[in-house]
């Protein structure tokens, strides 16, 4: 189903070790990660405002010692989502290269081991949980660290376009509020290899959404959130499950960040393909997404904390509707096509005008 080969690089921020580094000369030899507790969790991320995308990143490991050449000994283990159990279970470590050998090339008293994620491997958007173990350590830190995973679309791979009114009927659903009493313009993005794909841009830091909801947002606002919609298939519309760059504060609840999709976009992440899912009684008539006219009906608005809690759904229903000079039409018909008027103004419209006519002759749904 996943059938796009680009990905970003994810990588791991960097933790000073100067204040847990101890005396070179101490009796307890042996490297540790920095930390404060008994497992280190770092969450990879996109670092779009460095443009730097690949599929390797670094892990920081600290030492007691400062011998050039010293060796450490690493394993590790992979886990991934399962539906069924809805838990992390193990997984295959091809996933990932991690050296069996770490070597300090260096007098610090610090290195980073490099990592390989193996993207052709995993599936977009599918959070996969790598944890490092160092054999050679120490009682001074922790010899475990954890991290979150995820394969996701570059940066150079979408172009911007106009800005959609959207419906939140995730957090809103929440707070028990109505979602379709307080709309919002949000930019987006399409795809480049995929033109039936876009992401909302940082929706929940929109200066157009609700400030009572928004201002209880402790997501670092300098960071990029995209939520992703999958329009190959009309009958079944998806909002793959996303990073929503929405946390609340630990006086509201603490899930951690909460990850957003519709029940579509949660089948296509377990494997089912659109037809499947579009196929009759494969879901509730009532819980189907619907898109007609440019405008996207999120009828199952589901959600899950950023620890792996859920989907839950609250009952909410959510809406995109997109700027009409964005034709997204479900017939070429002479009809059809005499409605769509590109926006002169922009050669781009223009250009995506005639893409989606073109497109829309191959589809098949």
């Amino acid at each position: 189903m996943f059938k796009y080969l680009s990905f970003a690089l994810l990588a791991v921020a960097a933790v000073g070790c100067s204040e847990d580094t101890p005396d070179p000369n101490a009796v307890d030899p042996g490297s540790f990660f920095p930390s404060y507790a008994d497992k280190a969790y770092q969450k990879c991320a996109p670092n779009p405002d460095e443009g730097v995308y690949d599929n390797t990143f670094e892990v920081q490991i600290c030492r007691t010692s400062n011998t050039v050449g010293e060796a450490v000994r690493l394993e590790y283990s992979v886990k991934v989502y399962d539906a069924v159990t809805d838990s992390y279970v193990e997984g295959s470590k091809d996933l990932f290269t991690v050296p069996e050998k770490y070597v300090y090339e260096t007098n610090m008293p610090m290195g980073f081991i490099p990592v390989v994620a193996h993207n052709e491997l995993m599936e977009i958007h599918e959070t996969v949980l790598l944890t490092i173990t160092i054999l050679d350590d120490t009682t001074f830190g922790a010899n475990t660290i954890e991290v979150e995973y995820q394969r996701v679309y570059p940066e150079e791979s979408w172009t911007q376009l106009s800005t959609c009114t959207v419906v939140d009927g995730w957090i809103f659903s929440i707070f028990g509020i109505d979602p379709f009493d307080y709309s919002f313009e949000c930019s987006y993005e399409i795809n480049d290899a995929d033109h039936h794909l876009f992401r909302l841009v940082n929706p929940y830091q929109s200066n157009s959404y609700f400030e009572g909801i928004r201002a209880m947002n402790i997501a670092p606002a300098n960071e990029r959130y995209y939520v992703v919609i999958d329009l190959n298939n009309f009958k079944a519309p998806a909002v793959m499950p996303s990073v929503s760059g929405y946390e609340f504060g630990p006086d509201v609840m603490t899930i951690g960040m909460v990850t957003i999709m519709n029940e579509e976009g949660a089948l296509m992440a377990d494997g089912y393909t659109a037809d499947e899912i579009a196929a009759p009684g494969a879901l509730e008539e009532e819980s189907r997404s619907t898109f007609a006219d440019n405008v996207f009906n999120i009828n199952t608005c589901l959600f899950k904390g950023g620890q792996g809690q859920g989907p839950y759904n609250n009952g909410g229903k959510g809406q995109v509707v997109f700027p009409p000079h964005i034709p997204i039409v479900e017939d070429v018909t002479p009809a059809a096509a005499a409605k769509i008027t590109p926006d002169s103004r922009s050669s781009v419209m223009r250009k995506l005008s005639e893409q989606y006519m073109q497109l829309k002759l191959d589809r098949k749904i």
